[in-house]
């Protein structure tokens, strides 16, 4: 897998931030844990980093490839990302 990186990524729906000004790297190898109470955006920053919804502003870097920012979006198929959510 490719370095992961988050910055300043923020995502709004309406008036509500669901993910404000979030900034995270994650080196090629490494492993990722996302916790948190219900609510507090783990999903849609997933959701975000696989491409299922688009950043309000920041930037999102897969390898040397930006894919989600203001120069716009890669395709989720296009990101060789996979994400399975629990039920």
């Amino acid at each position: 897998m490719a370095r992961l990186s988050l910055d300043n990524v923020t995502k709004s729906f309406a008036n509500f931030d669901a993910v404000k000004d979030v900034s995270i790297d994650v080196a090629d190898g490494e492993f990722l844990a996302v916790l948190g109470p219900s609510g507090c955006g783990k999903t849609t920053l997933l959701r975000l980093v696989a491409g299922f919804e688009k950043v309000t502003s920041g930037e999102i870097r897969i390898g040397n490839e930006v894919v989600s920012g203001k120069g716009g979006s890669v395709a989720p198929e296009k990101r060789r990302v996979g994400i399975v959510f629990q039920n």
